[in-house]
């Protein structure tokens, strides 16, 4: 940050530095800052695609998504060479619902480097989100072939895998996801399905008590938790 902070302020008109000053910033969790010196960098040489696509990137780090995918489209149609343009592309469509539309940036992104990963799991993500799961679990199965503990790769994988029915496997990734990921709500609330599928429910309690406590106004948990409590009480009188 400090030295492209200094070539800013000596050559405030240099739209590179302030473009790499703004990706430091990003990658350092500033966000507003970075969106300061994009939308300044966007005002020297208006729509420049690299400039676009960190503004894509930094807007839906902001939780601004109309705005992201409004950027990250101009970036793609103004320059198509870039994949992790098409990457990008694909993620903040996701962001923005449009699962079948996600399919076909990610699906760009693979054609140009069908090596990346994260096009693929991306890829896997969409296709998973609209609806079509064989696809979806034959991509994440070959990601998860060439580098298992890729980040995001076992939430995703193990969302796919309890959809097709398979608890067990299912509950293997949720668990892997815990040792290498981030939890979050929606972790933890997945998990407790596969658990309660395979009738461990003393266990799928607790992990919606964990879901709840990492977002105490989650949804699917706050349901999850009503219908176990129904279940309890069902069982109770049954005895």
């Amino acid at each position: 940050v400090g030295l492209w902070s200094d070539t800013v302020q000596k050559r405030p008109d240099n739209i590179r530095a302030r473009n790499n000053l703004a990706a430091a910033l990003l990658e350092s969790h500033q966000t507003e800052a970075g969106l300061a010196e994009l939308r300044a960098a966007l005002g020297l040489r208006p729509n420049h695609p690299d400039v676009l696509r960190n503004l894509a990137k930094a807007e839906l780090m902001a939780g601004n998504t109309a705005d992201a995918l409004a950027h990250i489209e101009l970036a793609q149609r103004i320059d198509p060479s870039s994949a992790a343009g098409w990457t990008l592309l694909g993620a903040t469509r996701l962001r923005a619902g449009k699962e079948t539309e996600a399919v076909d940036a990610y699906r760009e992104a693979r054609r140009m480097r069908p090596d990346s990963l994260a096009a693929a799991t991306g890829l896997g993500e969409a296709l998973f989100l609209s609806g079509r799961n064989d696809e979806a679990l034959q991509v994440l199965a070959e990601v998860s072939r060439q580098q298992p503990d890729y980040p995001g790769l076992h939430l995703t994988y193990g969302g796919a895998l309890l959809d097709a029915g398979k608890a067990a496997q299912a509950l293997a990734e949720f668990d892997a996801a815990l040792a290498h990921d981030a939890p979050t709500a929606k972790l933890h609330h997945l998990r407790a399905l596969a658990l309660l599928e395979l009738g461990r429910r003393p266990e799928a309690a607790s992990a919606v008590r964990q879901a709840l406590q990492l977002e105490a106004g989650y949804a699917p948990g706050l349901e999850l938790e009503q219908e176990l409590r129904e279940l309890t009480g069902k069982d109770a009188v049954r005895r």
